[in-house]
């Protein structure tokens, strides 16, 4: 895998994308965006089919495979990530795929997974139905000669998942049959993580000996917590954050926090005991340093509604 920094050819890569599959989203990466699933939305799964597969969104990072020929007829393979760095790759397939084939992936080390299929060999798929498009994914990899690609492993009963997550880490994705794969937020298509697993990522700024934590509203950035040294359970926090591996100032990190954990950073420390700090302890997490964007103060107070909803798997099997 070779990253393509040549800025000409990106752009020309990125033209042709654009043409066949995102033309009103030339500044947005062009996946389909699957939101928590909320109560409102569970006869979904009785009314319809659905299928489910489990992702690792935290190490598998979004792109897109996208196989074309370009004007000098030479036959491409490129991988075109989410911040759009883009890598060619070769693989040895029939010469149909590379009449335009685009399928929506993730990679994992150096495992090209597939979750979905866009564009086979010249056709626009992404109104068939979701087992009809994976099986064009599966066709595609019985006839490439490429060992590093694989297929999503999905299922019809979400039960099957039950206790197999890895916290912090995986989700599940619960994707129509019948609904089409769209460019943006697709309202028929869900994902789910237990309500204790949930975990916001915010950026971190150091103040002194404070710290700052950072989430963004509408592209600013606005102060979300304040944690003080001279309070000794802030202390503790600041501590062990800047004990994070890869941490540095000014990175994003991932913290998972119940209801009402977050406690009045100006009370006086007096009135704290070590009961109270153990409690807050248990309460606050800060999982890693991230590889995500700040979260936006749209997307906490989603996913603090979504929390507070605490959806269990026992709820959508039913």
């Amino acid at each position: 895998m070779l990253e393509i920094t040549d800025e000409n050819v990106k752009t020309t890569i990125k033209f042709l994308l654009k043409n066949l599959w995102c033309a009103n989203q030339e500044h947005l990466f062009p996946h389909q965006i699957c939101e928590y699933i909320e109560r409102k939305d569970l006869f979904k799964l009785k009314s319809f089919l659905y299928y489910y597969y489990k992702k690792n969104t935290k190490k598998e990072k979004k792109a897109l495979l996208f196989l074309f020929t370009d004007s000098s007829l030479e036959q491409r393979a490129v991988l075109i990530m989410r911040d759009f760095s883009i890598y060619s790759i070769d693989i040895d397939c029939k010469p149909e795929y590379y009449k335009n084939s685009i399928f929506d992936v993730s990679l994992l080390d150096d495992k090209i997974i597939i979750y979905d299929t866009i564009y086979i060999s010249g056709i626009k798929i992404n109104n068939y139905k979701f087992i009809e498009r994976i099986y064009e994914a599966e066709i595609f990899k019985t006839n490439t000669n490429y060992s590093h690609i694989n297929i999503c492993e999905y299922l019809q009963e979400i039960f099957e998942l039950n206790d197999t997550l890895i916290p912090y880490e995986e989700e599940i994705f619960i994707i129509s049959n019948n609904f089409p794969i769209l460019s943006g937020i697709n309202r028929g298509c869900f994902k789910w993580r237990p309500s204790e697993h949930t975990y916001i990522s915010l950026k971190v700024e150091e103040n002194g000996d404070d710290l700052l934590l950072y989430a963004s509203d509408n592209k600013r950035d606005v102060i979300f917590s304040k944690i003080h040294s001279s309070n000794s359970c802030g202390k503790k926090y600041i501590n062990y954050i800047k004990q994070l591996s890869d941490y540095k100032n000014g990175c994003v990190i991932d913290v998972c926090f119940n209801e009402n954990s977050i406690e009045n950073e100006n009370e006086n420390e007096n009135e704290k005991n070590s009961e109270n700090e153990n409690k807050i302890d248990n309460k606050i997490k800060f999982l890693r340093v991230s590889n995500n964007y700040k979260a936006s103060i749209r997307c906490i107070e989603k996913l603090l509604y979504i929390k507070n909803e605490n959806i269990t798997i026992h709820d959508m099997a039913q």
